[in-house]
């Protein structure tokens, strides 16, 4: 998860301050990472948090709640705020993926003790 977190900062940055082919290449490479790793993470996480009986069940609600829902209503907020802003949008994204790099790293630390 830490992985995806850092690939995820530092796409949204880049893809918010230029618009040049060889930064696109980069931040392509960047999103496979961080949509990579992140998923791996997000499937792992269950299988060691929850009772073995329902890492199924937990792995259902998180692709429900988080991809489903935070997506949607994620994507819905971004055509107003990339209408309005532009490219600086990315950086609001960095913001977020920030945040959600912290939350991973509680998690993590959590599980350690």
């Amino acid at each position: 998860m830490l992985a995806s977190g850092v690939a995820a900062v530092l796409r949204s940055t880049l893809a918010g301050v230029t618009t040049a082919l060889p930064a696109l290449i980069v931040i392509q490479a960047l999103h496979a990472l961080s949509y990579g790793a992140g998923h791996l993470g997000a499937m792992a996480y269950p299988t060691r948090s929850v009772p073995p009986g329902l890492s199924a069940t937990a792995q259902g609600l998180y692709s429900g709640l988080a991809v489903g829902a935070g997506f949607d209503t994620t994507m819905l907020a971004a055509g107003g705020l990339y209408r309005g802003h532009g490219g600086d949008a990315f950086l609001v994204m960095a913001v977020m993926c920030i945040a959600g790099t912290i939350v991973a790293l509680m998690l993590g630390c959590e599980r350690r003790h």
